[in-house]
């Protein structure tokens, strides 16, 4: 994975190396525990250019109303 720059990776790519590196740090693979700086860094620069107003209205199908 030290080849691939999270820069040329779709969202979901993103999301999912990432995914992949939290899963190592907790599986006692001897490597460091969570996400490189430049995965933090990609994943900061999009959160923030994200529309949220296009974000998906809550509830989304299938998620419970907690405050009935």
């Amino acid at each position: 994975m030290q080849g691939i720059q999270p820069r040329s990776l779709s969202n979901e790519e993103l999301i999912t190396h990432c995914e992949i590196y939290i899963d190592l740090a907790t599986d006692n693979i001897p490597m460091p525990k969570g996400i490189p700086l430049n995965y933090q860094e990609e994943l900061l620069k999009r959160f923030m250019q994200a529309d949220v107003q296009q974000a998906l209205p809550y509830p989304q199908e299938g998620q419970l109303d907690l405050f009935k």
